[in-house]
């Protein structure tokens, strides 16, 4: 069967990326929305949610797989390439870790820099080294408790380099 849906891809084949169609949660329902229609669902069997095959924002296409690969381990982007803007399950994981910040016991200035160390996290740009300094100094004292769920929020929304750093010291 494997062999019959790699036949069926090449048949289709275009050079560049397909669309991708994920649900507003951030579940990949097709990473190969125009190559395979069949698999295309108006809801998420995982969670209920819509599924958007646009940026809601500019209503570029979601990148979805480029057309040479064979890749099963598809997932979604963070941002738009066309116009920058967060797709919803980013932004979605970005606010429930902004409201994390609040359950921990630290001191009004301490929730703010947690939560300035959380948007510069999630930028990845030139205050990322900063801000894993910052955002481990100040989650440690949240207790492993925190360190984890900040984990579970923001797994999927940090570079991979940033996550590395962060995570898997």
């Amino acid at each position: 069967m494997l062999s019959d849906l790699h036949d069926l891809y090449r048949e289709r084949e275009r050079k560049g990326f397909d669309t991708a169609q994920v649900c507003l949660n951030g579940h990949v329902i097709n990473s190969t929305y125009v190559a395979f229609p069949e698999f295309n669902k108006a809801f998420c069997n995982k969670c209920g949610k819509a599924t958007i095959t646009t940026c809601q924002n500019c209503q570029a296409p979601i990148q979805g797989e480029y057309h040479d690969s064979l890749g099963f381990g598809f997932q979604p982007p963070s941002r738009c390439h066309a116009c920058g803007a967060m797709y919803p399950w980013t932004s979605g994981r970005r606010d429930a870790a902004l409201e994390l910040v609040d359950e921990l016991t630290l001191s009004s200035a301490e929730k703010e820099e947690l939560k300035q160390s959380i948007q510069d996290l999630i930028e990845d740009g030139p205050r990322t080294r900063l801000a894993i300094v910052k955002f481990n100094k100040l989650v440690s004292k949240g207790g492993e408790w925190a360190f984890r769920d900040f984990k579970d929020s923001l797994v999927d929304v940090l570079s991979e380099s940033t996550h590395k750093a962060l995570f898997l010291h």
